[in-house]
C-alpha cells in the first residue's frame, strides 16, 4: 500500500524459484483489484503478469523495465533516448536523507502490439539526480535513467500522477519496507537461517512496521515512538506491537 506504507500480504518464495511465480498466487490472496494500480519491480515485467492484472483482476499495472525484457526496452528506449529528454514533469530539488533529489519525467504513447506487452499504453523515461551532502556541501554527484511501462492510458493519467505513483512505488518498498526491515529492524544481520522461522520473523517485522504506520497516521506515535529511528531497540518495537487504538 503506498499511501500507508502496509505490506498487506506476503509468500515464501518456493525453493530453487523467483518472484516471478509468486506474484499471481500472493495477489489471489486479496479479495479484490479492480481499479487499483499494481505495481512492481523489472522481475515481474512479464506477459503472464500483465495479462492476469488487466484481464482477470480488472487493475492497471506500472511495471519498472530493464534488460531482462530486452525487447520491449529497445522499444522504450528509441521513443525515450537519453540524448534527448524534454521535460514534461519535474519535481525539483527536495531534500531526503541526507541528500537532494530531483526527478524528472517523460512519456510516450504506445499499444500493446508496438510495445510487445498485454495492456500496455505508455512508456515512461526517470531521471533522477543525487547529489549527497557533507557540512552543508555536496561531495558526490549522481544520475540515472529508468524506463517503466503502464497500462494506464496518456488519456485517464496526468503525468503528475504518473509520477506520484513512480514515487510512491519508491517510498513505500525501498524506504518504507525494505530499508527498515533490513537496516532499522535487523534483518540483514539476523542469524536465523530456517525457512519457517525466517517467515515467522518477516511476518512479525512486518507487523511493526504497519503498526507503526497505522499508529503515525492516526497522529498516535508522540510519546512512545521517538520518531522513526534507524536503529530501533527492541522496547520500542514491542511497544508498537502492544500498543492499542
Amino acid at each position: 500500500s503506498h499511501r500507508l506504507r502496509l505490506t498487506v500480504a506476503q509468500l515464501a518464495i518456493a525453493e530453487k524459484s523467483n518472484e516471478i511465480p509468486a506474484l499471481q498466487p500472493m495477489l489471489e490472496t486479496l479479495p479484490c483489484l479492480e481499479g487499483s494500480v499494481i505495481t512492481a519491480d523489472a522481475m515481474q515485467c512479464q506477459q503472464q503478469a500483465a495479462r492476469y492484472l488487466t484481464q482477470q483482476r480488472g487493475a492497471d499495472y506500472l511495471f519498472g523495465l530493464k534488460a531482462n525484457q530486452e525487447g520491449i526496452l529497445e522499444r522504450a528506449q528509441v521513443k525515450l533516448p537519453q540524448d534527448f529528454f524534454p521535460c514534461e514533469y519535474d519535481t525539483g530539488w527536495s531534500k531526503e536523507h541526507g541528500r537532494l533529489q530531483r526527478w524528472r519525467f517523460q512519456r510516450k504513447e504506445t499499444t500493446p502490439e508496438q510495445a510487445g506487452l498485454c495492456g500496455c499504453w505508455q512508456f515512461i523515461a526517470v531521471w533522477r539526480a543525487r547529489h549527497y551532502l557533507r557540512k552543508g556541501k555536496v561531495i558526490k554527484q549522481e544520475q540515472e535513467y529508468s524506463y517503466y511501462v503502464t497500462s494506464l492510458a496518456c488519456a485517464e493519467s496526468t503525468q503528475g500522477q504518473i509520477a506520484q505513483i513512480i514515487r510512491g512505488h519508491w517510498n513505500a518498498l525501498e524506504n518504507g519496507s525494505h530499508y527498515r526491515r533490513d537496516v532499522t529492524l535487523g534483518e540483514d544481520a539476523s542469524l536465523i537461517s530456517g525457512r519457517a522461522g525466517a517467515h515467522v520473523m518477516a511476518t512479525l517485522r512486518n507487523l511493526v512496521l504497519g503498526l507503526f504506520e497505522l499508529q503515525k497516521h492516526g497522529g498516535k506515535t508522540d510519546g512512545y515512538v521517538p520518531g522513526w529511528q534507524r536503529k530501533m531497540r527492541g522496547s520500542n518495537a514491542l511497544t508498537l506491537i502492544k500498543a492499542k487504538n
